[in-house]
């Protein structure tokens, strides 16, 4: 059984605003793209979904993905702040409070932004792009899923006396969307028999599997 944790942290004000601003985000995006919506939770669990998607209603999809992709960016920012807030009394290389924050989400989106540019040159390079232009849309799905579950997981982080628990509740929630990512993209390299399998053996090392591996030695620093 559970017990409650102590926590001597206040949540300032500025991160209240923030919870409630994406919530209202959520839902303006959840009524815009309403008629969309099942398509996209469809898309999760179907590979042949979202190639369907790709081909009937790429640009409608991508913007969905585009404005979901701003609710993983905070969450995952306030997931990682609140967890050097409790670990690391607040600070990190002397930023704290929305600096730290904001410095957080920055290094989130730069890391994506690189990784997509990267993706986009390496389809050019083994002449499949709407293959890695199909696993871009993977990767925003399920960072996008991620976004969306670490929500209530970050509402509970801030304001739950369970703190510690949402901690590993939260990083499990990530791990899981990271590695159904990586079998998905698996599945998108090995179905394009020109693709050689040796170059998406290095690919899986360079840009999945290690960051992966970084990202739990980090992780497992704080904790």
């Amino acid at each position: 059984m559970l017990s409650p944790d102590i926590i001597n942290h206040a949540i300032p004000d500025w991160i209240t605003i923030i919870v409630i601003c994406i919530l209202i985000w959520l839902t303006w995006i959840r009524n815009l793209y309403d008629y969309k919506w099942n398509d996209f939770i469809r898309s999760i669990f179907s590979d042949r979904y979202i190639g369907k998607l790709m081909k009937e209603e790429v640009h409608v999809l991508q913007k969905l993905f585009y404005a979901l992709f701003l609710v993983f960016i905070v969450a995952a920012g306030l997931y990682i702040y609140r967890t050097i807030q409790l670990k690391q009394d607040a600070s990190l290389l002397g930023y704290q409070g929305v600096k730290l924050f904001i410095w957080i989400c920055l290094g989130i989106l730069s890391l994506y932004i690189l990784k997509l540019f990267i993706l986009k040159i390496i389809g050019l390079v083994f002449n499949a792009p709407k293959e890695f232009d199909e696993y871009i849309n993977v990767v925003l799905l399920y960072n996008n899923v991620a976004g969306i579950l670490l929500l209530p997981v970050v509402v509970m982080l801030l304001w739950s006396p369970y703190a510690n628990a949402m901690l590993y509740f939260g990083g499990a929630i990530i791990i899981l969307t990271y590695l159904y990512r990586i079998v998905r993209g698996i599945g998108i390299g090995l179905s394009n028999r020109k693709l050689s399998k040796i170059y998406l053996f290095y690919y899986l090392c360079a840009l999945e599997i290690c960051p992966m591996l970084i990202g739990i030695k980090l992780i497992s620093n704080i904790f």
